[in-house]
């Protein structure tokens, strides 16, 4: 029994089954869980990262769409810039009319020419082609596998389209006059640019499409644009871009523009800082605006202790130190100061000098200036003496070896306040001013055609008032000949033909509509310019050139013929306290003989090209010019002491001359533009005096290179010359047109 239960008791005991079974499958059940939430994660980062590539690749495709349809309104714009270039009319006013046919005209208009040229285009993937009224042109490649653009063209009026909806209700439609409206909608003059670029597959493109309106204008584009050297006194400002043809800068005063600072004389102490001032510009002026930037000129030299200097003169406190913060320092004014002003009488006072009324006229006239109006120099006003840019012919490095061997900023001074990204002063401008007017450019018949020599003979009568003997040009310093002259005082032409040969002086008279005067076109003789020029001897008026002939055509001859005097071809004018009620208009000469063809204006000149009798049609016409006599010389103003304020010539339009001299108080809205371009020793510059035939704005003194003139004693006057494109140009004009794009109607749509 004993050993039973010892057996019994070394038995083991059996395992649960049921504990087994509960351990076994867990591990492939967590294994499929996280199987099934990694497979969750792993497909909604896949779907995630996809989603991100498809969104960074659509919005990559939308910026190259973007990119491209910028690229391809440039190019467009590119195109039309220069297409329009090469299309010319004589018509002044582009109308809706015009505007059509300079579009439309087969082979020589500006769509023709346009697919012309896109067809020779190597980037041209498609074709150019005619929808309706739209040109079509593309697709266009913009590079290597990059996007396509296709740019369509249409003149408006366009069809349905809706002229009094929101996209018209902003500038620049609603500046227009008047504003455009469905009762008044862009006219032919006007050209809808409309670009599409596309990047992607073929079955999903992204499209981007951008336009802007475009117009068709004629405009010169300058304030003052003159085929030869252009001289800018003190006291004389210009609002608009400046432009000269002169390329003979190796000879003396042969600067292609010689400007000078408003602010020599007014005090000694002042002219020294000036000096002091000029040598830095010379130094550091990188792009001749003619002031320091202090950010770009000076502070990477790290000249502490000058910009330390300079910056205490930044009186305006606008990041550039000029020649007019250097007179508010002078005159007290110090960075920061916010209340102050400065008057006439304050600045003749700090002038300080001997001749106390002179002085006051002159502080006056440049407080002026500066004011434009006003009677005091505002707080905050900056001054620059040329808002614009300077175009030049001529590149620098001539101009610095050869008249300007000192200094190019000793004779260009006065700041200069670009436009927007435009360079201040570009030499070598070429293509800026490939606008060249010469002599067969103006067509001046339909002028001619509205006067008659019986309208000047009926008032004048048949014998003038009296004669007297005068210098040419009168009043001048330096004078180059002399004129026994008939004289008519206090008389009214209206639409007067002044016969050739007259060689009158006209005082107090008015002239009405057009006064055109006479010459022969034929005076392409060397010597038509001297032969014969009179001196003076003691009381006597001697031959200078005894002896001398040129040729000449003389219609009652039916032919050319030698004579010794070519005065009587040719018309030498003086007008003074003239009252012009329209416009004045010159037989064209075929050449420029300043001598024998030129018109001075002296005393109270008035144009009132919106007189009181004329005809709203006449007013807009003769707004557009009040002069217009291309190949001629012209002198407006005094030589000597523009103190009275009563002598203020306000004009306005395109004046047009061959050369033309301004001096005393005169205001021009409109351009200056003058087509004689003098070269050494050729026409009638004789030897090296090319630089003496200059366009010149107020005073200079002989010894810089005003050959006609001295500097006043009493006041240098004001001139301001005002750019204004809205201005028409007159007809007759043969010219380039430009379609011009309106940066203000930019939009752009989205195509998916």
């Amino acid at each position: 029994m004993r050993i039973t239960a010892s057996i019994h008791t070394r038995r083991p005991r059996p395992r649960p089954a049921r504990a087994v079974r509960r351990q076994r499958g867990v591990a492939a059940i967590l294994a499929m869980t996280f199987l099934v939430i990694f497979s969750s994660l792993a497909a909604s980062m896949a779907i995630i990262a996809h989603g991100n590539l498809t969104t960074a690749d659509a919005h990559l495709r939308i910026n190259r769409s973007l990119a491209a349809a910028e690229t391809g309104m440039q190019f467009v714009t590119y195109r039309l810039g220069r297409v329009s270039h090469e299309v010319t009319t004589r018509i002044g006013d582009i109308d809706d009319e015009t505007a059509r046919a300079l579009w439309e005209e087969s082979d020589t208009g500006i769509r023709d020419r346009l697919i012309d040229k896109f067809l020779d285009d190597d980037h041209l993937l498609g074709d150019v082609w005619m929808d309706g009224n739209t040109l079509a042109i593309g697709p266009i490649a913009v590079g290597p596998n990059a996007p396509q653009f296709t740019a369509r063209l249409t003149p408006h009026p366009l069809e349905g389209e809706n002229y009094d909806g929101d996209y018209y209700n902003r500038p620049p439609y609603w500046d227009m006059d008047p504003p455009v409206s469905n009762q008044h909608p862009l006219d032919h003059r006007f050209i809808r640019v409309e670009v599409t670029a596309t990047d992607g597959s073929a079955s999903s493109p992204i499209e981007r499409t951008i336009q802007m309106d475009f117009r068709i204008v004629k405009q010169v584009r300058f304030a003052v644009l003159s085929q030869s050297r252009v001289m800018i006194g003190q006291n004389v400002q210009v609002e608009g871009p400046v432009g000269s043809r002169f390329t003979d800068t190796h000879l003396e005063h042969g600067h292609p523009i010689h400007m000078m600072s408003d602010f020599w004389g007014l005090h000694p102490d002042l002219d020294e800082t000036l000096s002091w001032y000029y040598d830095l510009v010379a130094d550091y002026d990188v792009d001749f605006s003619n002031r320091l930037n202090l950010k770009r000129d000076i502070r990477p030299l790290d000249d502490e202790e000058l910009m330390e200097q300079l910056e205490k003169l930044d009186v305006t406190g606008d990041g550039y130190v000029d020649d007019y913060d250097l007179f508010l320092h002078w005159m007290g004014v110090e960075p920061g100061d916010s209340d102050w002003e400065i008057t006439a009488e304050q600045l003749a006072s700090a002038m300080n000098l001997d001749d106390e009324l002179a002085e006051q006229v002159r502080a006056s006239e440049l407080v002026d200036v500066l004011t434009d109006g006003g009677d005091a120099v505002l707080p905050g006003n900056i001054y620059h003496k040329l808002s614009g840019q300077v175009y030049l012919e001529s590149d620098l490095s001539s101009w610095a070896d050869g008249a300007a061997e000192s200094g190019v900023q000793h004779f260009f001074q006065g700041s200069i306040d670009p436009d927007h990204r435009e360079s201040p002063t570009t030499f070598g401008a070429d293509e800026q001013l490939d606008l060249t007017y010469e002599p067969d450019d103006f067509d001046v018949a339909t002028f001619r055609a509205m006067t008659s020599e019986n309208a000047f003979y009926a008032e004048a009568g048949a014998e003038p008032d009296y004669y007297i003997w005068e210098q040419v040009p009168f009043g001048a310093a330096y004078p180059y000949e002399y004129y026994r002259r008939p004289v008519y005082e206090n008389r009214t032409f209206e639409n007067a033909r002044i016969p050739m040969g007259t060689n009158a002086l006209f005082i107090d008279c008015t002239f009405r509509g057009v006064t055109f005067v006479d010459t022969t076109r034929e005076n392409a003789d060397p010597m038509f310019n001297y032969a014969g020029m009179l001196d003076k001897k003691d009381d006597d008026y001697v031959e200078k050139y005894p002896g001398l002939t040129a040729e000449v055509y003389d219609p009652a001859a039916g032919g050319f013929i030698d004579v010794d005097d070519t005065r009587h071809f040719a018309n030498n004018l003086r007008f003074h306290n003239a009252t012009i009620e329209g416009i004045l208009v010159g037989q064209t000469p075929k050449e420029f003989t300043h001598v024998r063809n030129k018109v001075q204006f002296t005393g109270r000149t008035k144009f009132e090209p919106e007189a009181e009798h004329l005809t709203a049609q006449e007013a807009a016409l003769f707004r557009r010019s009040n002069i217009l006599m291309p190949h001629w010389s012209v002198e407006l103003g005094t030589f000597v002491s523009p103190y009275d304020s009563g002598e203020q010539v306000d004009m306005t339009g395109s004046i047009v001359a061959g050369i033309i001299d301004m001096r005393g108080n005169i205001n021009l809205e409109g351009s200056l533009i003058t087509t004689f371009q003098p070269v050494e020793d050729e026409g009638p510059v004789i030897g090296e005096t090319s630089p003496n035939f200059n366009v010149t704005l107020g005073y200079f003194a002989r010894e810089q290179g005003d050959m006609e003139a001295e500097l006043p004693t009493k006041g240098l006057g004001a001139i301001r010359i005002r750019y204004n494109p809205e201005i028409p140009l007159p007809d007759g004009i043969k010219g380039p047109v430009q379609v011009m794009p309106l940066m203000q109607s930019y939009s752009e749509r989205n195509r998916y």
